[in-house]
């Protein structure tokens, strides 16, 4: 039964204009011209209508929510809407609503979310993985769990797609240790790690059991407790959750600290990458023209704060592309911020972090990463990783048909609102 909904709010959750509202506060971009995306675009039309006098239409009303969402979740500030679209408002829809708030979710997952995100990689054959799949996995198993009753036809596709964005992942892994270039895939298994956390914390929202017969196959699949050896897809996701507990998982929190220094928010070019790789965006904060030295002085003390309460390699890199980035250096830099800070940026445990060379730093989590696939993965049935990169051509990648084994086909979706 479909719970009484008053009739003086009129939406289950924030009201339209509030919405339009905290995007415009974290995401201004999004409204300028020339920018357009599926779900950027229906954030900026959404400022343009009188919600007030239209009857609410949940299904509208969920892809405007999950449309800001997206517009903002890899920004400084993201929208709060998560609980709103992955259970509360579904609880208010009607069967047809359900239906379409469905088929927009499958839509979805064709998003291309680079407009809007840094933090995404692409494997050698261009394939994209983005952390905005954490979010669609959140959705889609929603939705999926949603329509199971009354819906069938639509909780199939979900539930198939679904299957086959966890097994893309893990694909495009194998792919990029394959190539053995260690940066791209160490975001990768960071991105893998958000998205199928996601994942598994709406399993556990909506009551789906392990062994659910169309989804129990995808729940913890990026834990390393291990995966059967029948099903390969299975260890490279648990392997991948492994490397980034060990390597990834302390860089990439979520960054409170610079939710202070505003400014970061006005420019798309400034959203942050995935850690602890911050040498490029530092470089780009200190030399950004829509930025005055005392905003990017307020960007330095934000990272060196940061640095101070957690420790960590991306904040001291961050500060190393900043220092050389900055006209004038670091010296002139660091006339932007209080003598506190200058003391911290001249000597100890800040300093050297600083101080390494770009490629030395690089190289050394580089080699890490190497070693840990090697010597996790060199037992796996069907992947061939023990041969050494000098005797590897790119013209002859790892057969891979065996990341497939026990998973259909999956269709991929073109319906939306």
């Amino acid at each position: 039964m479909t719970p009484p909904m008053s009739e003086e709010l009129r939406w289950p959750g924030v009201a339209p204009d509030l919405i339009v509202s905290q995007v415009r506060n974290t995401s201004p971009f999004i409204f300028e011209e020339g920018f357009s995306t599926p779900y950027s675009d229906r954030v900026v039309a959404a400022s343009q209508r009188e919600w007030i006098r239209e009857r609410a239409d949940l299904a509208e009303y969920f892809a405007l929510l999950a449309s800001a969402h997206y517009s903002t979740v890899a920004t400084f500030v993201p929208t709060d809407f998560d609980a709103t679209i992955r259970v509360k408002l579904w609880s208010h829809m009607n069967t047809e609503e359900r239906r379409r708030a469905g088929e927009w979710v499958l839509s979805s997952a064709d998003f291309d979310f680079a407009p809007v995100s840094e933090r995404w990689v692409a494997d050698p054959q261009g394939r994209r993985l983005h952390g905005h799949m954490g979010e669609w996995f959140s959705m889609a198993v929603a939705a999926f769990a949603a329509n199971r009753r009354h819906t069938s036809d639509v909780s199939q596709r979900l539930a198939e797609r679904i299957g086959g964005e966890v097994v893309r992942h893990a694909e495009i892994l194998a792919a990029l240790i394959d190539s053995q270039d260690g940066i791209p895939l160490l975001k990768a298994v960071t991105i893998t790690a958000h998205n199928l956390g996601d994942l598994d914390r709406v399993y556990e929202a909506w009551g789906i059991a392990p062994g659910d017969r169309q989804l129990g196959p995808y729940f913890r699949t990026g834990h390393v407790e291990g995966a059967p050896s029948s099903e390969p897809w299975r260890t490279i996701l648990s392997v991948s959750g492994g490397i980034n507990t060990e390597m990834m998982a302390d860089e990439n929190h979520r960054h409170f600290v610079l939710r202070k220094p505003r400014c970061l928010r006005r420019h798309r070019e400034l959203l942050l990458p995935i850690g602890p790789f911050f040498d490029d965006w530092g470089t780009k904060v200190a030399r950004h023209p829509g930025l005055d030295p005392a905003e990017v002085g307020e960007v330095v003390e934000a990272l060196i704060d940061g640095w101070e309460r957690l420790g960590g390699y991306g904040y001291a890199r961050a500060l190393a592309g900043m220092e050389g980035g900055f006209a004038g250096g670091g010296t002139a830099l660091w006339r932007e911020i209080p003598a506190r800070h200058v003391r911290l940026l001249r000597t100890g445990t800040l300093r050297n972090r600083i101080s390494e060379e770009r490629f030395r730093f690089e190289r050394r989590w580089i080699e890490k990463v190497n070693r840990l696939v090697k010597e996790r993965l060199i037992k796996t049935p069907g992947w061939n990783f023990q041969k050494e990169a000098s005797d590897r051509s790119d013209n002859s990648p790892a057969d891979r048909a065996w990341l497939r084994k026990s998973t259909p086909d999956q269709p991929r979706a073109q319906d939306s609102l």
